[in-house]
């Protein structure tokens, strides 16, 4: 899945997706499309923001993605970051795994990029406290390095993550095709049209991220599997930064996946229309 987040692209939206095949990076993002599925170093001196020309931003709410994804260099291994709310006092699970992939990526090289990882989440994040990543280096081999992120508050882990990197190479390609699904730009994009839920666009977690809901399917393509096909695109042109690209498209598999787990029982938030009959959290990301 190439993911420059900013004309539209598509992605296989899935509780467990591929990583990311080589951005386009300098473009603004094409649409990215989710087909949603339930299955349910570099040293650094301390307190240095590690993606240049971005900080921490104070106020989340007003924050664009690439604010969102920076940390704060505390030391070698150890980040913090300030998470926003998904729901009262509950931080947004996908920005905590996305700081947590940022932390690792930022203790490799350049040249090397996540293609795999595996988190759990433990304990709620309090969105109004710092959250500190630390990071344990596991291995560094010639293709590829593995981490393991920690994330607490409180003294207490809140979230921990295994990510896998490698170097690129050539090899042999093969991916899932893509479904058919009608374009984006004849689908509504609920931060244009937010219908009864007004205050949807001031949310920071929807307001980074332009998602286009099409229509439901008859049905799913593996019976007792839910489906959504959901196209994605940052709302702002991202930099040339491949980690980055890839720790975005963390941070937005959180908005539509565990919501695709569900579909049998409720709409996703941006275009439901009824009162919602589950709560939804999410336990694991791969």
């Amino acid at each position: 899945m190439t993911l420059p987040m900013t004309p539209w692209r598509s992605v296989a939206a899935s509780c467990a997706s591929s990583p990311p095949a080589s951005p386009n990076p300098g473009k603004t993002a094409p649409w990215a499309h989710p087909l949603g599925r339930s299955r349910d170093a570099q040293r650094a001196a301390p307190s240095q923001p590690v993606r240049s020309g971005a900080v921490q931003p104070d106020d989340p709410a007003t924050a664009d993605l690439v604010s969102l994804l920076s940390l704060t260099r505390e030391d070698a291994d150890l980040f913090r970051g300030i998470c926003h709310a998904s729901a009262p006092l509950r931080a947004f699970g996908g920005q905590v795994a996305a700081q947590a992939l940022t932390a690792a990526g930022h203790t490799l090289d350049a040249a090397r990029s996540p293609n795999s990882l595996h988190g759990y989440f433990l304990r709620a994040g309090d969105p109004r406290d710092p959250i500190a990543y630390r990071v344990e280096r596991l291995h560094d081999g010639g293709t590829y390095a593995n981490r393991r992120v920690t994330a607490t508050q409180h003294g207490e882990a809140i979230f921990t993550m295994s990510a896998s990197f490698k170097r690129p190479e050539e090899g042999y390609d093969r991916h899932v095709r893509m479904p058919s699904a009608p374009p984006p730009e004849r689908l509504t994009d609920p931060l244009d049209d937010p219908g009864p839920h007004p205050d949807y666009a001031d949310s920071p977690g929807w307001g980074v991220i332009s998602m286009r809901f099409a229509p439901p399917a008859e049905g799913p393509s593996t019976p007792g599997q839910t489906e959504q096909l959901v196209w994605i695109r940052a709302t702002q042109p991202l930099p040339d930064e491949r980690l980055l690209h890839i720790c975005a498209l963390a941070y937005a598999s959180d908005l539509s996946l565990a919501s695709t787990a569900a579909l049998n029982l409720q709409e996703p938030l941006p275009i439901r229309t009824a009162t919602p009959r589950v709560r939804i959290v999410s336990l694991d990301h791969v």
